[in-house]
């Protein structure tokens, strides 16, 4: 049903292939807008409006889009912000706004974002050396900091799209308010396709977000709350059932921050967080949800000599149980050659009648060995209190959150990372580079034993349908970042592998991660055309990688007849081909499909006034039209593919005032 609506909304594509030969292949710092991503190899920060840069699919600036073009991370299917850090599973990562985890963050089964990006000033992504503070997560981290700087007047913006209508206000005062909405249009926009092609009898639903920020400052301290709401919802009407699909995502927090003296300062926040999911057919179908609760507090020091220190304590309630954690780390200069830090989280978890101790442990270097050239290592053991059952592994949101228990007890990875880092500037061009490599080690993964499990599970009985396991990741990353005065080009390179080994999958035979994917690479460039009152930019994305495996079909034969089924005459083709006969498959991921290469551009345009600018852009998303493999189907004695993301132009007016 989801691959059906997402036909609809990209205008699927369906062309013959031959795929003989591939069935018998086997494979097992704040930065701002105009600087390239200097990461170090475990951190990369970025800028809104560096993210905008990114072509999306509906050609809308999306703050989430930008981690697909960094190394390390492969995407789901395409076009959705399913993305796999390291080898981990999509629900291994922890993106939080503020500090508060957001368990979904994304609009029309992972096309788009839900954060809209006028509310956010800087994006961590952070793959390795991580901070102790946060906890909960075993793959990466995605920080969005929220704006907070000090309105000096009222402003705001109206965006339209054809896919997206947006509002945004910014009210200062004693506490500065700043406020987004906005709707799209979506189901809409697919009734009238499904009217066109007769695919469905009515397509119907809703999809919005709402976000609000308040910042109030006296004298030493500074009170700040955040709130969010997205919602999607989408029923489909065919042959006398109903089929739905809905997420909704909501968080909201108090934060409270004061200096302490000269170089000391305490921060307190309390929030509340959680997702729910829902997928069904005349009301039958996967109910989930996670919620989450909490009470922290931080206290940080620096010292004279650099050196800094701080430690923590978090109070928790989640889905499953309850949970106290204690942090400390602390930083040094050692010979004046080398930054290190180290971290350490500890956490009691209670669910159920057991009791649980558990530990995080990070470790950071960053060594100076040349002039501009420095080296990084870093160990992490992250633990996760909760698991993301994908089923379809698809990269959409509309996975099956469960918590820990005695027979699927906590997710740990261990990971250790080496590289090396360097800055150079040659003429007129600045230029960042990394080179490095990571091993990784994953338990207590839980899966399906088959994806089919997930169509008949509710709260109570997925347990039944899963098993626990292990995973294995390792490869090389490699970015290269110019800047110049008008053109910003980005290129990131990534050769890595992955695996997982279940026991009650494949004979517990280890075989390959589905989005396994040895080679993928990223460009993007931005090339600025004018300036003052009017200023233009070129925009060019180009993205390959391996193709992503599957286990699929290979051939089928008529099964042993059964008693009293001589007239097979009286049965439809379909039943017969479904029940009677039987299909040979490959091996578990056995089969990888053939690479993926796509193209965008974009034009756009600003003219600032005295009281407001305009900006337009217009955007091609998969500008040469390729058809992309998103699944393979033997049909009529030949193999056919099905592509859903054709060229997706798109255009946008913005006015900011």
């Amino acid at each position: 049903m989801i691959a059906l609506l997402l036909g609809i909304l990209t205008t699927a594509v369906t062309a013959d292939t031959d795929t003989s030969t591939v069935t018998q292949s086997l494979d097992s710092s704040v930065v701002v807008s105009s600087l390239p991503l200097p990461g170090r190899g475990n951190t990369y920060i970025y800028t809104p409006s560096k993210a905008a840069n990114i072509i999306s699919v509906i050609g809308e600036p999306d703050v989430m889009r930008q981690l697909a073009t960094l190394p390390g991370v492969a995407s789901g299917v395409e076009g959705s912000l399913g993305l796999y850090i390291r080898g981990g599973n999509a629900g291994t990562g922890r993106t939080d706004v503020d500090g508060v985890p957001v368990y979904n963050a994304s609009h029309a089964l992972g096309l788009f974002s839900s954060l809209p990006s006028e509310m956010f000033s800087v994006i961590k992504a952070g793959f390795g050396g991580f901070s102790s503070a946060d906890g909960n997560f075993s793959s990466g981290t995605v920080s969005i900091s929220s704006c907070k700087n000090i309105l000096e007047k009222a402003g705001g913006s109206i965006s339209v799209s054809p896919y997206m209508i947006g509002g945004y206000a910014e009210i200062p005062g004693v506490t500065d308010l700043r406020i987004s909405a906005r709707y799209s249009p979506v189901p809409h926009i697919a009734r009238i396709a499904s009217r066109m092609t007769g695919h469905f009898d009515d397509i119907g639903g809703s999809i919005y977000d709402l976000s609000a920020s308040a910042v109030r400052r006296t004298g030493s301290w500074k009170l700040s709350a955040f709130m969010f709401f997205s919602n999607d919802n989408i029923d489909i009407s065919s042959d006398n059932s109903v089929n739905s699909v809905a997420w909704r995502t909501w968080m909201g927090k108090i934060g409270w921050e004061r200096q302490a003296g000269d170089r000391g300062r305490i921060a307190l926040l309390t929030y509340c967080s959680g997702s729910a999911s829902e997928e069904g057919q005349d009301g039958i179908g996967i109910i989930s949800s996670m919620n989450e609760a909490a009470v922290k507090g931080t206290y940080r020091y620096e010292c004279p000599d650099g050196k800094s220190m701080s430690v923590g304590a978090e109070a928790k309630y989640m889905t499953g149980g309850y949970n106290m954690s204690v942090f400390a780390a602390g930083k040094a200069r050692i010979a004046g050659i080398a930054d290190v830090t180290a971290g350490y989280r500890h956490t009691v978890m209670l669910t159920g009648c057991e009791t649980i101790n558990n530990c995080d442990i990070h470790l950071l270097a960053d060594i100076d060995l040349f002039d501009g050239i420095g080296a990084e290592v870093s160990y992490d053991r992250n633990v996760q209190y909760f698991h993301m059952l994908e089923g379809l592994q698809t990269g959409w949101a509309l996975n099956f959150s469960v918590p820990m228990s005695h027979d699927f007890p906590e997710e740990v990875s261990r990971q250790a990372y080496a590289g090396l880092y360097g800055r150079r500037s040659i003429g007129r061009w600045t230029v960042h580079a990394n080179l490095g490599a990571y091993i990784k080690r994953m338990d207590n993964l839980v899966s399906y034993t088959s994806s089919l499990n997930m169509f008949r599970n509710i709260s109570d009985t997925w347990r039944y349908d899963a098993c626990r396991g292990k995973g294995r990741s390792g490869g090389i990353e490699a970015t290269v970042s110019l800047q110049s005065a008008r053109l910003s080009v980005n290129a990131s390179y990534t050769y890595s592998r992955s695996t997982r080994t279940y026991s009650l999958i494949n004979g517990g035979r280890e075989f390959p991660f589905k989005f396994s994917k040895p080679h993928i690479f990223n460009f993007e460039s931005d090339y600025t055309l004018g300036g003052g009152r009017i200023s233009r930019h070129l925009l060019l994305c180009v993205s390959y990688s391996s193709g992503h495996l599957v286990t699929t079909a290979v051939r089928q034969y008529e099964g042993v007849p059964l008693p009293y089924w001589s007239d097979l005459t009286s049965y439809p083709s379909e039943f017969i081909n479904n029940i009677y006969n039987r299909v040979e498959m490959t091996g578990v991921n056995a089969v990888r499909m053939k690479p993926y290469f796509r193209v965008d551009a974009g034009y756009s345009m600003k003219i600032h006034g005295r009281k407001c600018s305009n900006e337009l852009t217009f955007s091609v998303y998969n500008i040469f039209n390729r058809h992309n493999p998103y699944i393979y189907y033997h049909d009529l004695e030949s193999w056919k593919q099905v592509s859903i993301m054709p060229v997706m132009p798109s255009l946008r007016w913005k006015i900011t005032f």
